[in-house]
């Protein structure tokens, strides 16, 4: 009887250690890269451009590549799809950080393990934008699956949000 309730209590501990374990990959694969905003821009609302700094890196061992896309709505519209021209009041493009050459919006990037890029996000309101309103453009990261290219199934994603504020200068305080 004490040998079966041994048996029984090593096994439970296995399982519990098994199931630690391959949680654990699974934490460590969605770590598999970050995005991040490493700055925002610093100048005033009533400003009609700003540039925000984000950084991509890859914190798995292996080379990854990966998509970028960038989509803008109206932030107080729940029902505005991203991307809805209509709705749109801001501009926004990426470009890469050392230089002023336009990144397209779904390029393929390519990253050594725990190399990072930074990036600039350019947001420049329109001159028909919406006043006191919250424009969301949205930054998306896709990891590729290993060793395939554009076409491949994505595994990982993450994305961020950079919000916009268009104040009316006709009030006080703008």
């Amino acid at each position: 009887m004490k040998n079966k309730s041994t048996l029984l209590f090593c096994t439970f501990l296995l399982i519990c250690c098994f199931s630690l374990t391959v949680n654990a990959q699974k934490k460590k694969a969605n770590n598999d890269f970050t995005i991040n905003v490493v700055k925002y821009s610093d100048r005033p609302n009533y400003e009609n451009e700003h540039i925000h700094i984000i950084e991509l890196k890859n914190n798995s061992k292996f080379k990854s590549n990966y998509t970028l896309s960038l989509a803008s709505n109206n932030c107080n519209d729940k029902s505005s799809k991203l991307n809805d021209k209509k709705e749109l009041n801001i501009n926004a493009e990426i470009y890469f950080e050392s230089s002023n050459k336009k990144q397209m919006a779904v390029d393929l990037i390519s990253l050594e393990p725990n190399e990072s890029i930074r990036m600039r996000v350019k947001t420049r309101r329109k001159k028909s934008a919406k006043l006191n309103s919250w424009n969301c453009s949205s930054i998306s990261v896709t990891k590729l699956s290993q060793n395939k290219s554009k076409n491949a199934k994505a595994n990982i994603s993450e994305s961020i949000t950079i919000k916009t504020f268009v104040p009316n200068p006709n009030n006080k305080g703008h």
